[in-house]
């Protein structure tokens, strides 16, 4: 007798395990963009209009700001990739009736699965009120990665220094670890506790990767 009752029946459950069918992952297409905003449709000084789904990702909670034509200004901060920004606080006349400023996977009819986030410049500025925004505005913006599955990935804070001047460049945020992103929110709190309530934010030149089901293109 070639096998015993203990090897026939080690047999008999490996072949029960290997049976087991496997579900295949879904293969995905990644496609590493650059959001610079500057054809969007929605851009204009006094910004009342969201931005929308673009470089297939929707921007929630987000206005689309020209800040300056040919490089002047309009509102205290330089933008990245003149003149368009986007923006939400006292940037926004929306007052984020949208909710919390994220940009996310979740829309109708996307094939994007997630996204690793890699990079961002942005700005905060202090508001005179009726849209109007002046100098630049010392802040903290907490950018968040929430997972497919509702979890928190990682979360990051980044700083926004004043320099005692009317204009200021755009700093780069460069988040570690925001990677299989299907939203990414961010929250800004002021620095001087007197400018809280008049704290706006713009974002721009967004560095990004999705990865979709269906190859995409820019």
């Amino acid at each position: 007798m070639l096998f015993s009752k203990p090897h026939l029946s080690a047999l008999a459950l490996l072949g029960v395990t290997t049976a087991t069918p496997v579900t295949p992952s879904p293969k995905l297409y990644s496609l590493p963009q650059i959001a610079r905003f500057e054809n969007s449709p929605n851009a204009m000084p006094i910004p009342d209009a969201p931005v929308g789904i673009y470089g297939d990702l929707l921007f929630n909670g987000f206005v689309a700001v020209s800040i300056g034509v040919g490089g002047n200004p309009v509102a205290g901060i330089l933008a990245q990739s003149p003149p368009n920004v986007i923006g939400y606080g006292a940037l926004s006349q929306l007052d984020n009736l949208q909710g919390q400023p994220a940009m996310t996977v979740v829309y109708p009819d996307t094939t994007v699965q997630y996204f690793d986030l890699t990079s961002f410049y942005f700005g905060c500025v202090t508001s005179l009120g009726n849209g109007e925004v002046a100098i630049p505005a010392a802040c903290t913006v907490r950018a968040t990665c929430i997972s497919p599955a509702g979890n928190t990935v990682k979360s990051q804070d980044f700083v926004f220094a004043r320099n005692g001047g009317s204009i200021q460049n755009m700093v780069e945020a460069t988040p570690t670890g925001f990677k299989g992103c299907q939203s990414v929110t961010f929250r800004t709190t002021g620095r001087d506790a007197v400018l809280q309530a008049g704290i706006g934010t713009g974002l721009d030149t967004i560095s990004y990767t999705v990865y979709s089901t269906k190859p995409l293109s820019r």
